[in-house]
């Protein structure tokens, strides 16, 4: 399941191009919690979900996080995204590109998190396939989707990159 951050409100929502994809592509959501059961399924090469595939643990900031601390935080992990909360409560996401745009105008030390975080932005939950959030990267041209679990807590994130990897290490491609 997909959902849209829209200035704070987040909701479900049905990208009508994945209707045409294999129905049994989606993990049963009563199979999709607990250790054995994901340690299981690490090893079966076609049925992969955000829960095998996402970086974990999820680095976050909250949303006063000054942007030096931000900075420091993304460089130290070697990530290039951070989601941005206020309490527990996914709010935004900020990206290195987000950064890149700062530092060649200036410098904006005094800024925090929710100054500069994007406030609109895809999010998915444990259950998403491989093929289901390759086509939501693709298709809506973003770099990453937070992943929340049940209570919407943000417990990891999956890039690109993270889908390359899966079909590297999976031998999913040559």
């Amino acid at each position: 399941m997909f959902y849209l951050l829209i200035k704070n409100q987040l909701s479900k929502h049905k990208f009508s191009y994945l209707d045409a994809l294999d129905p049994s592509s989606r993990l049963e959501k009563t199979l999709a919690h607990g250790q054995e059961k994901k340690e299981r399924r690490k090893s079966d090469n076609f049925n992969l979900y955000a829960i095998n595939l996402m970086s974990t643990p999820a680095h976050c900031v909250q949303k006063e996080t000054p942007l030096p601390e931000v900075k420091k935080l993304m460089r130290e992990k070697e990530i290039r995204h951070i989601p941005v909360l206020d309490s527990a409560q996914l709010v935004g996401l900020i990206s290195d590109r987000d950064l890149l745009k700062l530092d060649s105008s200036g410098t904006f030390s005094f800024l925090k998190a929710n100054e500069i975080m994007s406030d609109l932005l895809i999010a998915t939950d444990e259950e998403s396939s491989l093929e289901e959030l390759a086509c939501v990267l693709a298709t809506e041209k973003v770099s990453c989707l937070p992943v929340i679990d049940q209570e919407k807590k943000v417990v990891g994130i999956i890039s690109y990159i993270d889908l390359l990897s899966a079909l590297k290490k999976y031998r999913l491609i040559p």
